[in-house]
């Protein structure tokens, strides 16, 4: 017989009104990372995932206020269809935001939806350095076009990233290849992951100078 505290869990999440709470719980919790979320569209599972990720982001970085400082404040909107998407050609602030599709948000195995929030902060990040013309037209900030000197021609983690052997069908887009390197970094088995399931991805991989280049980013973030 379930014991008086499994009763009262099944009870609060039945409950619309305290499920609900729940859930503006923790979207209440991710402003302080500078997110704005509007909890009736989520699941409480969906809302888990991104707090995880934004946490794991956090500590990456080093504080909740240093995360705050590298994305500057973004809504996230769940949608029922499409991926993910950084609008990263914002004039003004309140353009500002990240959409994930249902299908980013539960993925197989699970934590491979962390690893697109992630993604799309990184490409946020990168545009808080791009002035309203590089954002109109998509190009990359001061991230991104650091990280093309640096890396040179050393291959990017992903197909989707910069990899570009003769198995992927990506062309090398150096905003992708930023975040694709960034999420690599957050979740070193994400490559990992890619090498032992994806034929297109058996050369996946975190390469020396990317790796460098994101534990600059990281360090010069901290220090300002």
């Amino acid at each position: 017989m379930p014991g008086q505290d499994t009763l009262s869990s099944l009870r609060s999440i039945s409950d619309p009104a305290a499920l609900f709470a729940q859930k503006e719980n923790l979207c209440y919790g991710l402003r302080d990372y500078g997110l704005a979320v509007e909890p009736s569209l989520w699941s409480l599972d969906e809302l888990d995932l991104v707090q995880e990720a934004v946490r794991e982001m956090q500590n990456l970085l080093g504080d909740a206020q240093t995360l705050r400082r590298a994305i500057g404040g973004v809504t996230i909107e769940r949608l029922e269809q499409g991926g993910g998407g950084a609008y990263a050609w914002w004039i003004f602030p309140t353009w500002r935001r990240i959409t994930l599709g249902e299908s980013v948000l539960h993925q197989d195995p699970p934590w491979r939806g962390k690893v697109a929030v992630v993604h799309e902060l990184a490409h946020i990040w990168d545009a808080q350095t791009a002035n309203w013309i590089q954002r109109a037209v998509g190009g990359g900030g001061r991230i991104v076009r650091a990280m093309t000197a640096f890396v040179g021609i050393e291959p990017g983690p992903t197909c989707y990233g910069g990899l570009g052997s003769p198995e992927c069908t990506f062309t090398r887009n150096p905003v992708e290849e930023w975040a694709e390197s960034f999420a690599a970094f957050c979740y070193p088995h994400y490559t990992d992951w890619l090498r032992e399931n994806l034929p297109s991805e058996k050369e996946a991989g975190l390469r020396p100078l990317h790796q460098q280049f994101v534990e600059m980013m990281i360090s010069n973030l901290r220090q300002t």
